[in-house]
């Protein structure tokens, strides 16, 4: 009982240091796809991707997983679409409250 109370309490602290990240990885995301950075793209991405799997997103993970996909594709019509729906996804989680 106290340990799931502890791993309520980390996942909410990791939530929450999330959140806080989410503009820096905007910027990131939108900088990476200006300079064509494929790979730095896929670097922001799974970092985002395992922070939104932590704390249970499923929203922005499904997004995150989507975008994966599109990069793997390295089809550039497919992964600015996919930018643009996780960058609305990140855009509704800030806005929350």
């Amino acid at each position: 009982m106290i340990a799931d109370q502890l791993d309520e309490e980390l996942t909410r602290e990791m939530l929450d240091l999330l959140i806080l990240e989410l503009p820096d990885h905007q910027q990131n995301l939108c900088a990476a796809w200006q300079t064509g950075d494929y790979e730095a793209m896929g670097r922001l991405v799974h970092k985002l991707h395992g922070g939104a799997l932590y704390c249970n997103v499923p929203g922005l993970v499904d997004h995150l997983q989507v975008m994966k996909a599109s990069l793997a594709g390295r089809k550039a019509e497919t992964i600015h679409q996919s930018l643009r729906d996780t960058l609305a996804a990140i855009d509704e989680m800030l806005n929350r409250d």
